[in-house]
């Protein structure tokens, strides 16, 4: 259900998969850097273990279910260089005048897979 400013109110609603939605939040910590990541990951620890009962958390760097700083700092860098990939693909596969994004995806993947082979 929204308000006119266009606000989510799925508390309210009377839509059973909207109400759960005010369970389900997120938090984007790769771009903080890895230090606050573990920072934030190790506040949800001492909060769960204080205060919160069947409280789920995702950590795609799995040092939540881990606790792993060698794992989360592997995969902080597989991010990165994944990121580092896509701006370099930019840069050295530019966009073609008058091409479409969706044009420019399939003509980058195209090469990507031609040179897989």
């Amino acid at each position: 259900m929204a308000c006119s400013s266009g606000i989510y109110l799925f508390g309210n609603s009377k839509n059973a998969t909207e109400r759960d939605y005010i369970y389900r939040l997120f938090a984007k910590t790769q771009f903080a850097g890895m230090a606050t990541h573990a920072i934030i990951i190790n506040l949800f620890r001492h909060l769960e273990s204080k205060y919160l009962t069947d409280f789920k958390l995702k950590d795609d760097s799995r040092y939540w279910e881990t606790g792993d700083e060698n794992l989360l700092q592997e995969k902080f860098k597989e991010y990165d260089a994944l990121l580092d990939n896509f701006v370099l693909s930019f840069q050295t596969f530019p966009v073609e005048k008058g091409e479409g994004l969706m044009d420019y995806f399939d003509r980058l993947l195209e090469h990507i897979n031609r040179l897989k082979k």
